[in-house]
Formats: structure tokens, C-alpha cells, sequence
């Protein structure tokens, strides 16, 4: 919307119901300015949500080639707002893709796009128009997302509490990362972002991924944990 008045006609007028049932769905699209660029992103709060009350924020992150609004549509993440209480963003990245650092991913690694300072903008523009808790921060993402919200974790300026990284490790070395729980639901047999580490085989681009346990390390310095605690259900294995 624009900050010009105009005479309502009959086909405004239906433009502003479809509105109005967007928005009460919930969901809507908004952009900001970040790097020279605009920046595209959907947001979810739920119609229920005390307004009152500082409710927690998830930031969902596309994985390479994916959109935000493919996000939305994949991982079932409105629902899960919906039930718990809390707003859901879902961001674009440039060329569908984000700028993880080392050689990933894409055009934004090629064109040094910020996504750092984006994502950390997004926050603050939520928290400008949505009653955040800031204790309550967290980042998500699948694979090339996944690698976006590592960095975020080791760059960002603003704290968050946790990220829950899909499929995705580090493209680069975070010597100092931010204080925050991981949760890294990762296949072993991963060919596009090996879980060891490498050149995944089925990979689009070429990056060297650092493998789960050498992402995960600086990690656990930082949030001075003990001994591994691992044990095994079928085929999943979970080290906590």
C-alpha cells in the first residue's frame, strides 16, 4: 500500500475484501529495504494470539532453489503456530537461494549479498510491528537454510535462543560462535551435504562442508557442555 488516498470503486473494493481475508487467515506478505535491496517475506500470526502478550518468533529458512512461500507450504509450520502460540516468518532468499558463507550458495555467495543483516533487519522489523519476546528467538532451515541459520548463529547481532538446522552444516569456520541450543536433525546417508563432511556428490554447488560434528563442535564449547550422551531407536541415532 502506498501512502496516497484514493476514491474506492467497485474493483478496489473487492481488492480490499481479498485483503481483509487474507489477513484474517493469519498470513500475509510484507518487504522491507536491506543492502540496497528489497527483501520479500510472509508472515504468520495466528488470529488468536494475545497481542498483549510477548509471544516467542520462528524464523523459517527455504532450502536452495525453495521460496518462502514454498516453506510455508512444506513444513507445516502455520499449524504448529497456530496450536502453540507463536508468529512464524517465512523470508525469501535472492535467487532463491542465501548467502551461507564460504563457497554457498548460489548467486547471493557470488554477489556478497548480507544475508546476516537481513535476517537481522527481519527481526527487528517483526518485533517493530508484532509483540516479540526477545528471549524467545529461533531459527530454522532445510539444507542450504540449515547452513544460513548456522551462520546466523555465529554472526548475528541480534541474540537468539535456538536454531533447529535440517540437512545442512557449515560452509565455513565460526571460531566464536553466540551461546545457544542446536538441535541438527541430519541423514547419515545425506549425498548433497554429507554428514562427514566433503563435496556432496549430488550437490548443485561446490562447497566443502565442514560434516555435523566439526559444525556442531565450536558450538558446544560455547554452551560448555559435557560428554555426548548417544543412543539409538532403529535407524536413528541421537547424540545429545
Amino acid at each position: 500500500m502506498t501512502g496516497r488516498s484514493r476514491r474506492m470503486g467497485p474493483r478496489n473494493l473487492a481488492v480490499g475484501v481479498l485483503i481483509a481475508l487474507a489477513l484474517s487467515c493469519g498470513a500475509r506478505a510484507a518487504s522491507l529495504e536491506a543492502g540496497g535491496r528489497e527483501r520479500t517475506y510472509i508472515i504468520h500470526r495466528p488470529v488468536d494470539l494475545d497481542g498483549g502478550k510477548p509471544a516467542p518468533l520462528v524464523i523459517v529458512l527455504h532450502g536452495g532453489f525453495g521460496t518462502g512461500a514454498q516453506a510455508e507450504r512444506s513444513y507445516n509450520w502455520d499449524a504448529e503456530a497456530d496450536r502453540r502460540g507463536f508468529v512464524v516468518v517465512y523470508p525469501d532468499g535472492i535467487r532463491r537461494a542465501w548467502d551461507a558463507g564460504g563457497t554457498c550458495c548460489g548467486r547471493p555467495n557470488r554477489d556478497n549479498v548480507d544475508d546476516v543483516a537481513f535476517l537481522t533487519k527481519l527481526i527487528r522489523t517483526v518485533s517493530r510491528s508484532e509483540n516479540i519476546d526477545f528471549r524467545r528467538i529461533y531459527l530454522t532451515g532445510m539444507s542450504n537454510g540449515a547452513a544460513m541459520a548456522y551462520r546466523y548463529a555465529c554472526e548475528g547481532s541480534v541474540p537468539i535462543a535456538a536454531i533447529g538446522p535440517v540437512s545442512g552444516s557449515l560452509a565455513h569456520a565460526c571460531a566464536r560462535p553466540h551461546a545457544v541450543s542446536v538441535m541438527e536433525i541430519h541423514g547419515l546417508d545425506d549425498r548433497n551435504i554429507p554428514f562427514a563432511g566433503g563435496h556432496g556428490e549430488r550437490a548443485a554447488t561446490d562447497v566443502a562442508w565442514l560434516g555435523v560434528d566439526r559444525t556442531l563442535a565450536p558450538f558446544r564449547k560455547a554452551d560448555d557442555c559435557g560428554s555426548a550422551d548417544a543412543r539409538r531407536a532403529g535407524v536413528v541415532r541421537t547424540t545429545t
